[in-house]
């Protein structure tokens, strides 16, 4: 479907009508055929809103190719994430440091890495980080801990990590993991596994 849409004219390419019908008909690819789509219609927000929420493939990377200012749309941003977590990625920096858009993405299953795509602002450092974004993002996975090194001698926060899984303890600091709390938490803890 790409070739088709990349023979037509520019002119055609920016119909929405003849776009949709080609990204609908793409459906896995549906992200080759929307590059091939004039800037014109990757900055209506109507556009990329329909994309969002249809039943076509690929959402996570719509807001990937779209312009700065659709990527920026809170409510277009939110249609996006609901659809699939990774689109958080691609959400304008504005709006990576919104709690609630950031709460949504890192909660959903096995997203919790996304909290290295949060406003550093938002996630916060030692000793006054926002324990719930970051024990949700733990929660769904601990590869979260991987994007937040700044917390990672916070030993409050890393306590209540291992608590919701063991596991999490092979992120922690050198000296957390020699914390005779901590170690005795995480092998006790859901999700820990010997190896």
């Amino acid at each position: 479907m790409a070739g088709v849409i990349k023979a037509a004219s520019l002119e055609l390419r920016g119909e929405k009508d003849v776009m949709l019908a080609a990204i609908k008909s793409a459906e896995s690819h549906m992200v080759n055929v929307l590059k091939l789509a004039p800037e014109s219609l990757l900055a209506d927000r109507d556009f990329v809103y329909e994309l969002i929420t249809s039943e076509y493939g690929q959402h996570h990377a719509i807001l990937k190719h779209v312009a700065p200012t659709v990527a920026a749309d809170h409510e277009v941003v939110t249609a996006a994430v609901k659809r699939s977590c990774w689109a958080f990625r691609w959400a304008s920096d504005e709006l990576k440091a919104n709690r609630e858009l950031a709460m949504m993405a890192v909660s959903q299953k096995g997203c919790g890495a996304l909290l290295g795509s949060v406003s550093k602002s938002l996630v916060g450092r030692a000793g006054s980080a926002d324990t719930d974004l970051v024990l949700t993002a733990v929660n769904t996975s601990c590869d979260a801990l991987e994007y937040v090194e700044e917390l990672e001698t916070d030993r409050d926060l890393m306590l209540a990590a291992v608590r919701l899984n063991g596991d999490c303890i092979e992120h922690l600091s050198d000296e957390l993991k020699a914390d005779r709390e901590i170690v005795a938490e995480a092998v006790s803890a859901p999700g820990y596994q010997l190896r």
